[in-house]
């Protein structure tokens, strides 16, 4: 009778050993998936920010163009004027 009580008893254990077994693989393998979403998202952040970075670079660089271009426009109207006026 004793015998019969230990070995229900190990049966009980082994069932409840068996199932925070499952329930804790479960979770792990529930961490384990969020984590790559967050790596997976971070990823794309970072790839959207390079693009954005570098669309915001070429914008500068045609700004800054257009204004050398504009510069130099009106050096030489400037110089024009210049020399017109003293001939």
């Amino acid at each position: 009778m004793n015998e019969t009580l230990k070995n229900e008893l190990q049966d009980i254990q082994s069932q409840n050993n068996s199932t925070e077994i499952e329930e804790l693989t479960q979770q792990v393998n529930d961490l384990q998936q969020m984590h790559l979403n967050l790596l997976e998202k971070q990823a794309i952040r970072e790839q959207q920010y390079a693009e954005e970075k570098q669309a915001q670079e070429k914008f500068y660089k045609e700004k800054t163009d257009e204004y050398e271009m504009k510069i130099a426009l009106v050096k030489s109207k400037f110089i024009i004027k210049k020399k017109n006026f003293y001939s």
